[in-house]
């Protein structure tokens, strides 16, 4: 290199025979070195001044060629950091979306999502709680029955409870995009997030339960007609316990007798003493229920104090005939053990009776223990109870406990029962029958009509037959056209009458006329039977008396009335429609006691489900409604004021949510006697195939903004009427957090769901973004319309949301807590609530994350209410409270929130990955515009570097 500087500047001339071209090929490089090889063998100054050319030409086109590499590179780099760009965007941008797709689609146990899908049990779940707020009926006992007093509450809680729910039964089906299952859900105490205990603190307020059972049965007064249902069931069990008992008592005498007479006939009476004292084994099978040892030592009664015990002439022996007193004396000794909050209520009276026969036959403590153990569970179940069914076996008796059913239905066991024995409770209620108010009933009869299908010991189905039948069929208005009266269908009173026709009712009854006129079948009886009358004749006495109850005639030619002497009695039936002579008669009709239309298919029907024909049918409502006034109503007011039931129960506030043990709700609804809770907290995963309709939603697998999305609830699509007026299709997302993901602010405005509390879709409307702890949400609040007047939702009051169609006729109505947005008309008829308002918190609001579609954050709150609307006519006989009042029985709310853990989470996998894909895109997008700029700056300088070497050749050209 050093060598170059001995070259003249003006050898540089020379070099313009080289710069004929601007750039050189590596052949042409080659040459040039070839050149400067025999240049330099030669080294003369002229030569040296060409190699000097030479040499730059090469240095000028190395430099060249380096500068376009450099800026192809450049260029290449930038077209693949350009593409990397969009293509790295897109890539994150891919990755996220599908990572958020997976965790939101649901179509198998193996989807990423599953877990938190299916429970929030044990995971890492953010907590759910609901909160209860209740207000507390101050004045209760001044409202009860003071129609212009005003309710006044003070509100306690909140109470709340953690919520776990599981879904149970999945099954997926069309290839993963529906997936159907029930809730089981259950409620834990949660005292860190409460105010007050819902274990102890106690609240008094109007009884949705008791209002409920009133929409059932109707007024109050038809409470107590249908509280004889419970009666009679009350009643049968004491006529199958403790008249049984009393009977056993009453006839041990004759059975024993008999028994011992047999046993001494084959052996002495000296024997038979001892073996029924002592023997601890049967000796034979006649023995059978007659050892007092039997599997046990022998009892060690001396021969004078058996001899005692079974002598007929001595009173209160085993045998004894003499009075009652001997049977009221066994019949204590051997009372059965009762309890009654861990007392045996009986055991006074048993002492008393076992002390005096242990005196009366010189026994020990342990020998009558021993002799009243062997009466109450052998001698009775195997001498005397088989002993009573043989007798009473003609009356359909087959098992002892019949005697119970047959005592009922005619008197069968004792005329006098009703005089012996009585219901202890609230004073005497008759236990015995009354011949004078209703038709015996058979064992078979009565176990139809009280136990049966249709059976009234319910409460219900007392109801339904005297409201839904008896008056249906009683009532004149519900008589068929072209019809007469049922008197008429059976009257013979005109002289004359013959029936026209005999027909049976029912398969194997043949109904002919018997002897007395009367439509009969072959067992002598009406029963299935249907006779009609034919016209009747023109009377054979033709004496005419005066009566009253003979309408005014007219006389053949129409001009006038003749007097009421012409008219005929016929014995209390009055002329029908037609003109007919006066002193005539034609069909009997509008007789002197009307009581129903022939309406043969009510009657059947009462027939076919409680075994009633038309006449026991009269005589048994008039036992039902006496029933009603000496029993029913005594007994319904002890469970109303005295056991925890009635309009205004005094319960603990986790009673009233899940254990509202009411005594009156246990006996008109055995089948669920808790169905006056508040809320129902499952207990066992089986609970769910109950008490949660079963569900079937889209996964979203075929269509993403189907997640969550329902397509039928409880096997339903649409609810149908009556619970609303028209049918109501079942739209929008569940309530369970998730709703479509991708929400953008073009296509969704609002969200829907369908809410099984309001048992309709619910409008979401958006109402603007939120930030929860640093998470971009969208707020969405309850349409305003969803309180207001609709008659499809039979709404009709503005803020109050109508669920009486769903809840068993009771009035329930939602409306915002403490009445927001209701009118003061109705928020202040009571005191105590709407003072309360927060408008902060007394709306429901769901914030929802749109990435994702989560529900992030959550307040749904709402107030129960309970409506006695101003023509409330169900109440009166017990309870006359104010009307025309929302009595607010609690706020229910339930609030889900985004912890600190879930919001990192969220930040780490869905706004990190929204970063990275953000920076990637600019990185890459930089790279790639930097070296657009560094590939033009190279291809600038070396045009320049072109066009000065293009300049000074033309330079050395003019020289």
């Amino acid at each position: 290199g050093r060598d170059h500087n001995i070259f003249d500047d003006e050898q540089a001339g020379s070099y313009s025979s080289y710069s004929g071209s601007t750039s050189y090929l590596d052949d042409d490089i080659d040459v040039a070195q070839d050149d400067y090889s025999s240049f330099s063998a030669k080294r003369s100054p002229s030569n040296m001044k060409e190699l000097k050319g030479v040499m730059k030409a090469m240095e000028w086109d190395r430099s060249n060629v380096g500068l376009a590499c450099c800026a192809s590179y450049c260029g290449f780099c930038s077209v693949c950091t350009f593409v990397f760009a969009f293509v790295g965007f897109f890539l994150v941008g891919w990755i996220a979306t599908s990572g958020i797709t997976a965790n939101a689609i649901v179509d198998s146990p193996d989807a990423l999502g599953y877990p938190l899908w299916v429970s929030n049990i044990d995971n890492e779940a953010p907590p759910e709680y609901e909160c209860y707020k209740f207000f507390n009926l101050t004045n209760y006992e001044e409202i009860a029955n003071n129609p212009s007093a005003t309710p006044a509450y003070n509100e306690t809680g909140p109470y709340c409870y953690r919520l776990y729910h599981e879904k149970v039964n999945v099954e997926w089906t069309d290839d993963g995009d529906r997936v159907s299952y029930n809730i089981y859900q259950y409620y834990e105490w949660a005292p860190e997030e409460s105010n007050g205990d819902a274990m102890t603190d106690i609240v008094v307020n109007l009884s949705p339960g008791y209002i409920g059972i009133l929409a059932t049965t109707g007024t109050e007064e038809d409470l107590t007609i249908a509280f004889v249902g419970p009666a009679f069931k009350l009643n049968m069990e004491w006529l199958t316990t403790v008249f049984i008992h009393h009977i056993e008592t009453e006839t041990q005498n004759v059975f024993l007798s008999s028994t011992q007479a047999t046993l001494v006939a084959n052996s002495t009476i000296e024997n038979f003493y001892t073996t029924w004292a002592n023997a601890t084994s049967l000796p034979s099978a006649e023995w059978e229920g007659m050892l007092v040892s039997l599997n046990s030592s022998a009892s060690g009664i001396s021969m004078n104090s058996a001899s005692m015990l079974w002598n007929a002439s001595l009173e209160y022996s085993l045998v004894y005939t003499g009075d009652d007193d001997t049977a009221w004396l066994w019949y204590n000794a051997t009372l059965p053990v009762n309890e009654v909050n861990g007392t045996d209520i009986n055991e006074d009276t048993r002492s008393m009776a076992l002390q005096m026969i242990q005196s009366t036959f010189h026994l020990t403590q342990q020998q009558t223990s021993m002799v009243a153990d062997w009466l109450q569970n052998s001698a009775y179940p195997e001498i005397v109870d088989p002993g009573l069914v043989a007798n009473y076996s003609s009356d359909g008796v087959l098992q002892v406990t019949d005697l119970g059913w047959l005592q009922w239905g005619s008197c069968g066991v004792r005329d006098d029962a009703a005089e012996l024995y009585n219901f202890p409770m609230n004073g005497t209620i008759e236990y015995g029958c009354f011949p004078s108010l209703r038709k015996g009933f058979s064992v078979a009869e009565s176990k139809k009509l009280l136990n049966g299908t249709y059976g009234l010991f319910s409460m219900y189905q007392i109801g339904e037959f005297f409201n839904e039948y008896y008056l249906v069929a009683m009532n004149p208005i519900n008589c068929p056209n072209d019809t007469k009266t049922h008197l008429n269908a059976e009257c013979k009173h005109c002289t004359g009458c013959t029936e026209a026709s005999c027909v049976s009712k029912e398969p194997g009854y043949n109904c002919t006329f018997h002897a007395d006129g009367d439509c009969k079948n072959q067992y002598n009886t009406t029963k299935h039977c249907n006779g009609r009358p034919a016209d009747c004749a023109p009377p054979t006495n033709t004496t005419l008396v005066e009566c009253h109850r003979c309408r005014t005639c007219t006389d053949a030619s129409g001009n006038g009335t003749l007097d009421t002497s012409n008219c005929r009695h016929c014995e209390g039936c009055t002329w029908d429609g037609e003109e007919t002579p006066c002193n005539e008669c034609s069909n009997c009709e509008n007789c002197d006691l009307f009581l129903a239309c022939n309406n043969e298919e009510v009657w059947d029907e009462i027939n076919d489900k409680w075994g009633l024909e038309y006449e026991s049918t009269l005589s048994f409502v008039g036992y039902i409604l006496y029933s009603s006034q000496v029993y029913g109503e005594p007994y319904l007011k002890k469970i109303l004021f005295e056991g925890g039931g009635g309009l205004f129960p005094i319960r603990t506030v986790n009673n009233w949510i899940f254990n509202a043990q009411d005594p009156l709700m246990a006996i008109s609804n055995p089948a669920e006697p808790n169905a006056g809770n508040l809320i129902q907290n499952m207990t066992d995963v089986s609970d769910a195939s109950t008490k949660y309709e079963r569900i079937t939603t889209y996964t979203g697998k075929k269509n993403i903004s189907q997640v969550a999305v329902y397509q039928s609830y409880g096997n339903l699509t649409e609810i149908p009427p009556p619970f609303w007026a028209e049918p109501v299709p079942i739209e929008g997302c569940t309530e369970w957090g998730q709703f479509q993901p991708f929400l953008n602010e073009l296509d969704v405005k609002d969200l829907y769901t369908f809410d099984p509390t309001y048992l309709r879709n619910l409008h979401l409307e958006r109402s603007g973004s939120v930030s929860y702890r640093g998470v971009p949400l969208w707020r969405f609040m309850l349409s305003n319309a969803t309180l207001q007047p609709d008659p499809t939702y039979y709404q009709s009051i503005p803020g109050f949301a109508n669920t009486t169609s769903f809840h068993q006729g009771c009035p329930i109505f939602y409306s915002n807590p403490h009445y927001a947005g209701v009118d003061d008309y109705y928020a202040e008829k009571v005191t105590g609530v709407k003072e309360n308002r927060n408008w902060k918190s007394d709306n429901t609001f769901v914030d929802v994350e749109p990435v994702t579609g989560m529900v992030m954050h959550v307040n749904v709150s709402l107030q129960v209410n309970c409506f006695l609307d101003a023509s409330y006519p169900n109440l009166g006989k017990y309870y006359n409270p104010p009307l025309d009042v929302f009595y607010p029985i609690m706020i229910a709310y339930k609030e889900t929130t985004l912890s600190k853990e879930n919001a990192a989470e969220y930040q780490v996998t869905v706004v990190w990955t929204a970063w990275i894909q953000n920076f990637s895109f600019a990185l890459f997008f930089a790279i790639s515009l930097i070296c657009v700029v560094f590939a033009g700056t190279i291809f600038l300088k070396l045009v320049r570097r072109n066009s000065d070497a293009v300049d000074k050749e033309t330079i050395s050209l003019i020289q």
